[in-house]
């Protein structure tokens, strides 16, 4: 039996590691952070981001999202291709898939895939400031989402579904 308790305690100690060393959390929140300022002709300063920036769910659970920062902007919650992620300053500011996203929204509050998850390019969810919104993760066991607001394009962040 004490064989049996040290190996749980290895494995979650193991497991607690990777998390760690790797980025992602297990948990299922996921809160905005951040606040902005600007000065007109001197600097314009944003600092919104996810808090934590990668998460591990499982497939059919749920994730949510709590507005935490400072501000009265919205977010979304949209999944892309990795690839479409911007990457510089200049991509931030001229960001193609955060049009085809904005399109794809059209005021709607949610816009997710026959199956009512997160899966797939496209779906989105906007998040208002003091608002909680819970979304279920229905990509497959293996997957990796990437997601961002298209908004504020800096703020990105992973899924990994297990």
């Amino acid at each position: 039996m004490k064989k049996l308790l040290i190996l749980a305690v290895a494995i979650a100690l193991v497991g607690a590691f990777a998390t760690i060393a790797f980025g992602a959390s297990p948990g299922n929140t996921i809160t905005t952070e951040g606040s902005e300022s600007f000065q007109p002709n001197n600097l314009i300063q944003a600092t919104f981001r996810w808090s934590p920036g990668s998460v591990d769910v499982r497939s059919g659970g749920h994730l949510s999202f709590v507005y935490g920062n400072k501000g009265q902007d919205p977010h979304t919650i949209s999944i892309v291709n990795q690839d479409q992620l911007p990457t510089t300053v200049g991509k931030v500011f001229n960001c193609k898939v955060c049009n085809q996203i904005l399109q794809i929204q059209d005021g709607k509050r949610r816009v997710l895939g026959p199956d009512g998850g997160l899966n797939q390019f496209g779906d989105t969810v906007l998040l208002t400031p003091g608002q909680t919104v819970n979304v279920k993760v229905t990509a497959p066991a293996g997957t990796t989402l990437y997601f961002m607001c298209a908004i504020h394009p800096w703020m990105q962040g992973t899924i990994y579904v297990t």
